[in-house]
């Protein structure tokens, strides 16, 4: 998986042609509604370095968490400095992990963990789901596989529904078919915002992720006829 900036959207590199394509994440960012973010950054003179911090601390998250159901060696994280793993953020990734052992889930196969999709008709994108899989626990998700998400936001947002859905689309047929639900689990480890450090689940039934998913291919056509003009199609 090759990514890269360019013209300040991250865009991956798909093997199978050659091509550029825009990121999933980058489609959302830019097409969906932010005045909550832009008023936070006018509040915050730091953003750029506290939102910086807060996606490698994500990032460690979701390599701690993922890494026990690969196959093979997630992509580490690059830190800032020695010192930037302070006791404080050691602290929030042992948190994190009790949270999500907390949950009691069983993942079994078929799987795919930190797995790369592409979609190789207009509107072409490409991004990286967290985890396909069978959960076995609980028992209402046994039937069928679970497409799943970790976030560390405080609170869920209609943006990462628009993100699961997406990636549900992006699935082969075989693979979409067997697919019965959606999960976006929240791992906020900041007590200040949750007090009593419990994950948070939200679930996407197969009906809403087919929904999400159409959502999102409006919404990545248009990013194309604004950003991507008619290169690549």
């Amino acid at each position: 998986m090759i990514r890269q900036g360019i013209n300040g959207i991250r865009h991956y590199l798909d093997e199978h042609d050659k091509l550029w394509v825009p990121s999933v994440t980058a489609i959302i960012g830019r097409m969906m509604c932010k005045d909550g973010l832009v008023a936070w950054k006018r509040r915050n003179v730091n953003h750029k370095a506290y939102s910086r911090n807060e996606a490698i601390l994500g990032s460690l998250k979701h390599l701690r968490i993922l890494q026990q159901y690969a196959d093979a060696e997630l992509e580490l994280v690059d830190l800032p400095d020695i010192d930037w793993l302070t006791d404080d953020r050691l602290d929030q990734l042992e948190i994190a992990e009790a949270m999500w052992e907390g949950l009691g889930l069983e993942v079994g196969w078929p799987r795919h963990v930190e797995h790369t999709v592409y979609r190789r008709e207009y509107p072409r994108c490409a991004g990286s789901l967290d985890l396909h899989a069978q959960l076995h626990s609980p028992v209402e998700w046994s039937e069928g596989l679970t497409l799943g998400d970790i976030k560390s936001s405080k609170s869920p947002q209609e943006s990462h529904k628009v993100q699961l859905g997406a990636y549900y689309v992006m699935l082969p047929p075989e693979l979409r078919d067997a697919t019965e639900r959606g999960i976006v689990f929240y791992l906020h480890t900041q007590e200040a915002n949750n007090p009593t450090l419990q994950p948070t689940v939200v679930l996407l039934k197969k009906k809403e992720l087919e929904q999400q998913g159409e959502r999102f291919l409006v919404m990545a056509r248009k990013f194309w006829e604004l950003y991507e003009g008619n290169a690549n199609k």
